[in-house]
C-alpha cells in the first residue's frame, strides 16, 4: 500500500517550511543593518563594544538560521520518504504528529539547534553575558546585577523544550479527567 500523508497534514508540514524560510530571510535583514550600523561606529572609543555587538550579532543570526534550516530540511526530508516510499500503515494515511513524534525517537536531534526555543535561549545567554561585558566598565555591579537577569530568563527558556514530555503528561491527565 502507498504511503500517503493527510492533505491537512502535507499543508501543514509546507507551511512550516515556507515560514521557516521566511523567518531566514527575515533576520538577514537586522543583522545586514546591525553590522552596517556598528561598522561606522567611532571605532577608537567603540572599539571593544564594536567588537562586541558585531559577534553577538552575527553569533546569534547564524545560530537562529541553523536551526532553522535543520527544521526545513527535517521537513522537506519526510515529505520525500512519504512521496517516496511504500508502506502497511493502517489507512495509509500517514499524521505528521505521529509521524514527528516518531522521528524525534529515533533521530539524534541537535541538541541546540535541534528546538528554536533552544536556539533563542543560548542566543540570549550570549547576549546577556556580552551585556555585562559591554557595560561594565560603565557601572560594574548594575552592569552584572541586570545581566544576571537576563542569563537566569534565558536558563528558564533554554529548559522549556525539556520540560514538554511533563507537558505531555499533564495533558493526557487533563483529558483522561475531562472525558469522566
Amino acid at each position: 500500500m502507498d504511503l500517503v500523508i493527510a492533505e491537512k497534514d502535507r499543508d501543514k508540514v509546507l507551511k512550516e517550511i515556507s515560514d521557516s524560510q521566511n523567518r531566514i530571510l527575515q533576520i538577514f535583514v537586522p543583522t545586514i543593518i546591525a553590522v552596517g550600523l556598528i561598522s561606522i561606529a567611532d571605532k577608537d572609543k567603540f572599539a571593544l563594544i564594536t567588537l562586541f555587538a558585531s559577534f553577538a550579532i552575527l553569533f546569534a543570526s547564524s545560530l537562529y538560521i541553523s536551526s532553522l534550516s535543520y527544521k526545513i530540511f527535517r521537513n522537506a526530508s519526510f515529505l520525500n520518504a512519504v512521496d517516496s516510499k511504500a508502506s502497511n500503515v493502517n489507512d495509509g494515511t500517514i499524521h505528521w504528529e505521529k509521524a514527528f513524534s516518531l522521528f524525534s525517537k529515533k533521530a539524534s536531534i541537535p541538541k541546540i539547534i535541534g528546538y528554536e526555543t533552544k536556539t533563542i535561549a543560548v542566543i540570549f545567554v550570549m547576549f546577556s553575558i556580552v551585556y555585562i561585558a559591554m557595560f561594565f566598565s560603565m557601572n560594574p555591579l548594575l552592569s552584572i546585577g541586570l545581566g544576571l537577569v537576563l542569563i537566569i530568563i534565558s536558563i528558564r527558556m533554554l529548559l522549556l523544550p525539556s520540560k514538554s514530555k511533563n507537558y505531555l503528561k499533564i495533558w493526557q491527565d487533563v483529558l483522561e479527567d475531562y472525558n469522566k
